[in-house]
Formats: structure tokens, C-alpha cells, sequence
């Protein structure tokens, strides 16, 4: 009798204990001390009306790796809540250099490295504060990455995370700030026709800088007035694809610096060019439209180093304009040749999301 009664101790327990760690199907939102729970997570929110923010994590679960805030909020009396910001601060500060995070600023914690799934909010989203999900060192999938409704997203945001995955920038209204992808393990980048710019790189941390699984950038043809700043995409990057800078109407200085890059085409439209110096292996430049011959040839410096002969291509009507950046047919640079053959525009790329990307450049 006392085995029994034992037994029926044992599996009451087991019962108990699991249902403990047991995970809800929606967040409960408790105004009393100002959390959200769905039975593994916990953190601290606050409320505005029916829109909420989730701040500070205060219980981690020891086991579980999925974070899901796609599900619904909902407090004792199933009054429905919106995830509009996110700020969890799964990392440690270790300094404020410059009155904002920054990689160099901040350390893995015990609960970011619990994470291993992130799902988004499919709608409602506006905000990704800094440092939200940087150093969540196990984190191999993100559901939602970017949601159309993001508007910002804060410095370092997703700095250092692993997650192997095609990123897809549709455009970032509120702007962004400095390194939120920095070192993250993203394998391409497609940016949406909305796509203006990306944050202030001033101190030298770039949005995408040493993100070294990228092997493609893409952007949308029907873009249009897009700023790319310096350091933008600095350190280790290795397209596979030429870089057609569709809707790039200022490329700064030392924005693909320390890239492998065989061929840039730039768009009509195109401006300024900082500098390309740093980028390696580019053997082509080609020009859809207009060069531009503001820069007092600064912008033709191709690379320091080089020992590849890099082709200029130019449309034919733009040739009288051009020969006084082409004297004696070279660009500025003895490396540089110059050809006057018309870059026809390149068939428009299908998108990340449209299915297999081609793509040809073609002269006549």
C-alpha cells in the first residue's frame, strides 16, 4: 500500500513539475507587477492603452529555446494587447562610449544564450530597440525577421546573432542606428523598393560590417534615391553575384571596403561615389546612365593594390562628358582601362522571395 501511495506521490509530482514549465499558447499580461509570462519566458512590459512594450527579461526557462511573441497578449480578463516595441536586453552592458550600444559595448548573458528560436510578431511591430536580441548566441532561426510593420530599429539590435538565414529590407521608415546587424550570420540581403538608407556609420560601425556569410546583396529595380553611408557593408563580405546598386544614388566612402566584389553596376541616377578603394577582385565597373564627374576623379580610385585591369564600361552618348576622366584611356588609375561600349541595363533580377535568382549583364 505505502509503494502505491509512494507511485501515485512520484507521478503527481512529475504531473506538477511539468505543468510548471508547461508553455501557454498566448501571453498573459499581469498589471499588478507589470510582466508578461507564457508559462516558460517572463518579462517586464508596460502598457499604453492596448499597445505594449517588452522590456528587461526577468525569468529565463532552463530547457526551452523557443521565444514566440507572435502570440496573442492577454490579461486576466482576456483584454487583448499589441507587441508594438521590443527591448529585451538579453545582453550585458559592459560600457556607454558613445551614449549608444555598440558591439564592442556589450557581452553574451546567461539568458541570450538560451534563445535558439525567435518568432516575430507578424503585424503590430514598430520598434526593435538596441541591443534587443545581440549576443543570443544560440540563436539559429528567426520567424519574421524584418515585419512590414518595423519602422525602427535601435544600434546593434541583432549584433553578433547566428542565425543563417535571407534577410529581406523592405524599408525602414523611422530609420536605423549604428551596427544592427553587425557580425550577424545572415546569408543575403534583399532591399524592397521602399528601402532609403541605413544608419549613421560616423564612428565606423556599419549596419551590415563583418556580416562574413553574406554572399549576395540585392535591390529592388524599381528603387529609387537610396543613400548607402560608409563602412556600410565593411569587412570580409564575398559576393558571389555582380552588384547591381539598383536606386543608389550616393554610394560613400568605404561603404563595400575589405569585399570581393568582380563587378558593380551602378544605376541611372548615381550621384556620388565616395571611393571604392578596398574593394577586391572588381575587374568590372559599368554605368546605366549618366557618370557621374563631380569628384575630381577621387571616386575612380578602384582599389589600392590591385594588379587586375578594371574595365570601365560607359554609354556612348555620355563619351564627350566623360573623356576628361578618361585621358589617354585611362580612369585616373594606370590599372584602369576605359571602354565607351554601351552597358545595356541588366535583366531585372527576380527577388530573395520570387524564386531563384539570375542574372546576365549583357554589351553591345
Amino acid at each position: 500500500m505505502k509503494t502505491a501511495e509512494r507511485r501515485f506521490a512520484i507521478i503527481v509530482a512529475l504531473v506538477v513539475g511539468f505543468a510548471a514549465f508547461a508553455e501557454d499558447d498566448h501571453w498573459t499580461y499581469d498589471s499588478a507587477v507589470g510582466t508578461i509570462s507564457d508559462g516558460v519566458w517572463t518579462f517586464s512590459a508596460t502598457v499604453s492603452g492596448t499597445s505594449l512594450t517588452v522590456n528587461a527579461v526577468t525569468g529565463y526557462p532552463e530547457t526551452r529555446s523557443v521565444l514566440d511573441f507572435a502570440k496573442p497578449v492577454r490579461d486576466a480578463g482576456w483584454n487583448n494587447y499589441v507587441i508594438v516595441k521590443l527591448n529585451p536586453h538579453f545582453a550585458h552592458k559592459k560600457a556607454n562610449t558613445d551614449g549608444g550600444y555598440r558591439p564592442g559595448d556589450l557581452e553574451a548573458s546567461e539568458a541570450s544564450t538560451k534563445v535558439g528560436e525567435l518568432i516575430l510578431p507578424q503585424t503590430g511591430l514598430t520598434a526593435i530597440n538596441a541591443a534587443a536580441f545581440a549576443y543570443c548566441s544560440n540563436l539559429t532561426n528567426i520567424v519574421n525577421y524584418l515585419p512590414d510593420s518595423v519602422s525602427s530599429i535601435g544600434n546593434s539590435a541583432f549584433a553578433h546573432c547566428p542565425a543563417k538565414q535571407d534577410l529581406f529590407v523592405r524599408g525602414i521608415s523611422g530609420g536605423t542606428g549604428r551596427g544592427i546587424f553587425y557580425g550577424a550570420g545572415i546569408r543575403s540581403i534583399t532591399f524592397g523598393r521602399r528601402f532609403k538608407t541605413i544608419g549613421d556609420t560616423s564612428n565606423g560601425m556599419g549596419s551590415f560590417q563583418n556580416c562574413a556569410s553574406v554572399t549576395n546583396i540585392v535591390f529592388d529595380p524599381e528603387s529609387s534615391n537610396i543613400n548607402l553611408p560608409a563602412n556600410a557593408f565593411r569587412d570580409a563580405l564575398t559576393l558571389k553575384q555582380p552588384l547591381v546598386l539598383y536606386g543608389v544614388t550616393n554610394l560613400n566612402s568605404s561603404a563595400f571596403s575589405n569585399c570581393k566584389v568582380s563587378s558593380i553596376t551602378f544605376d541611372k541616377g548615381i550621384k556620388y561615389i565616395g571611393t571604392l578603394s578596398g574593394v577586391s577582385g572588381l575587374t568590372e565597373v559599368h554605368f546605366l546612365g549618366t557618370p557621374p564627374t563631380s569628384q575630381s576623379g577621387k571616386w575612380a580610385d578602384y582599389g589600392q593594390g590591385t594588379d587586375k585591369t578594371v574595365t570601365t564600361y560607359v554609354p556612348s552618348k555620355f563619351l564627350v562628358q566623360w573623356k576628361p576622366y578618361a585621358a589617354g584611356g585611362e580612369i585616373r588609375k594606370k590599372s584602369s582601362t576605359f571602354s565607351s561600349a554601351y552597358a545595356t541595363e541588366p535583366a531585372k533580377r527576380p527577388l530573395l522571395y520570387e524564386g531563384k535568382i539570375q542574372f546576365k549583364i549583357s554589351l553591345k
